[in-house]
């Protein structure tokens, strides 16, 4: 086993651009929600978030912007093919 770095932060210190796929426009992002560490991504809980577990019929869904789930069954399929 190799020893640790000494150069290298340690993990959770290291910045965000260290991960792959985070390049300088992620990062840009990623600092104006206050991530700049590693540690910072992790600590990081949104503000505000939706359950979407919970699932209602089809005729409980509502009107609006709202994240809605519903269960259902397909008894039958109307198919007009757009090809003769």
């Amino acid at each position: 086993m190799n020893p640790p770095d000494a150069h290298q932060p340690p993990p959770l210190h290291r910045p965000v651009e260290s991960l792959e796929g985070v390049g300088s426009t992620r990062a840009k992002t990623l600092k104006a929600l206050g991530i700049d560490t590693l540690g910072d991504l992790l600590e990081y809980f949104p503000r505000t978030y939706q359950l979407e577990a919970a699932q209602s019929g089809i005729n409980q869904l509502t009107g609006g912007d709202a994240i809605q789930s519903a269960a259902g069954e397909i008894v039958a399929v109307n198919y007009v093919p757009s090809h003769p």
